[in-house]
């Protein structure tokens, strides 16, 4: 009999062993850990959220959606620690009303365990106290397999809080443990904007309540009566002497007072020149279109760019509509101009290195025409690196070379593309600043 059993035992393992494993989508490794972690902050206040990651077994895509109150809590910045993503991602603060995202794509599984951003809010001045949460949630969280394929990542997530310590209202003086609470002074406005090329004090109505106004204070600086500030009734007139002391940005005013909470006054100070160049546009070169390896097809073109009114034949491909350039050609024909830079690559770090202002170094083979009618374009897995700040622009490797939008180059390096529908030719003027 118990020879029976164990062939029968021996049959079903053989039997079990034959049968194909079933593939899925989805790595299986449980112990990737996302956390979202706390801060502790009064209404005004800016927090910082740190995201991280641990057991790390490697992702090359991500989409990590945050989540929060949009009631209570402002996103300010996404400051990458360069820990787990160095080379950077993308940050979409207004990704919906109360969400932000942040996208990244690497051609390679990032591996390290860490600290993945610093996410700092504001908590809103009129925010409720206790706790709020911050939630994470995915989008996309992929790595590649030992074939190169994505594949889900299945992970636990903890998610964050901020402890919002809301101001009280102190008992009445002489009220004791037990009396009526203090009514609360009222300010109005109770936010206002001073502009350095105005010249006036900013006054506000300050309704007393049965209170008394023992003094102003902003930061831990107490303004000065009479120099700083007057009042005259239920006026307060913040002198125009002190406001021009303030930078540029917004400051808390306190008005401290005898009794009950006291009022704040946010004032934003601002500068007419400053405004002006913030009200023009700022571009941004066209991020990555692919994932880095994807194929697409590029259609070569013969576009003449005019430059100091030279006309010049450039080798050139269309992808997407768009005139795309090798980025050492370039380098080569601005060598010498006021738009001039260097290229340098890294292949250990698979960096690109730009320098603005810098002389370009040939190789020898630059501007010779070696492209095919048509030609296979694959999306560089390559970062960029401008000035030693990395950006999001997207290149295509062609014959072992990078190319570039002509519009992106005209972003980074800030010059002006004009196109000429009726000749197609492409004029380049170094003189002014890009626009579109």
């Amino acid at each position: 009999m118990m020879k029976k059993n164990i062939g029968l035992f021996l049959t079903l393992l053989l039997l079990f062993s034959l049968v194909p494993c079933i593939s899925t989508n989805a790595w299986a490794d449980n112990s990737v850990v996302i956390t979202l972690g706390s801060a502790e902050g009064k209404p005004g206040d800016t927090v910082t959220i740190p995201l991280s990651i641990a057991n790390n077994s490697g992702f090359c895509t991500f989409e990590f959606v945050i989540s929060y109150d949009s009631a209570k809590l402002t996103p300010l910045e996404v400051a990458n620690t360069n820990e787990v993503w160095p080379g950077g991602y993308t940050v979409n603060l207004a990704y919906k009303p109360d969400s932000l995202m942040i996208t990244g794509v690497s051609a390679t599984n990032r591996n390290n365990s860490g600290a993945i951003a610093n996410i700092r809010f504001k908590i809103k001045d009129n925010a409720a106290g206790g706790e709020t949460g911050i939630t994470f949630n995915t989008r996309d969280f992929l790595r590649l397999d030992e074939n190169m394929v994505q594949r889900d990542i299945a992970y636990t997530a903890n998610n964050g809080r901020v402890t919002i310590d809301a101001p009280a209202n102190p008992p009445a003086a002489g009220g004791g443990g037990g009396g009526a609470a203090a009514v609360n002074s009222q300010l109005s406005p109770a936010a206002a904007t001073y502009n350095t090329s105005g010249g006036q004090d900013l006054t506000v109505t300050l309704t007393l309540n049965g209170n008394t106004l023992r003094g102003l204070k902003v930061g831990a600086a107490t303004l000065k009566a009479g120099a700083d500030y007057s009042v005259s009734g239920s006026a307060v007139a913040i002198k125009a002497a002190y406001l021009a002391t303030l930078g540029l940005g917004e400051h808390k005013v306190v008005f401290e007072m005898s009794a009950g909470a006291n009022p704040l006054l946010t004032i934003t100070v601002t500068d007419s020149a400053t405004e002006q160049e913030a009200a023009k546009p700022v571009y941004q070169p066209l991020p990555p279109l692919h994932s880095a390896g994807t194929r697409v097809e590029a259609a070569k073109t013969n576009n003449l760019l005019l430059l100091d009114g030279q006309e010049t034949a450039f080798p050139a491909v269309k992808i997407n509509g768009n005139n795309w350039l090798k980025l050492r050609d370039f380098a080569m024909l601005v060598s010498g101009s006021s738009k001039q830079f260097s290229v340098d690559y890294t292949a250990a770090s698979g960096i690109i290195d730009i320098r603005t202002k810098e002389g370009y170094q040939p190789l020898g083979n630059e501007l010779t025409d070696k492209l095919a009618e048509m030609e296979s374009a694959i999306a560089s897995p390559q970062s960029i690196r401008v000035d030693g700040g990395f950006i999001q622009v997207a290149a295509y490797n062609i014959q072992g070379y990078n190319y570039f939008r002509l519009r992106d180059l005209a972003i980074i390096l800030n010059f002006s593309v004009i196109y000429n529908e009726e000749t197609t030719k492409i004029t380049l003027d170094f003189t002014n600043p890009y626009t579109e």
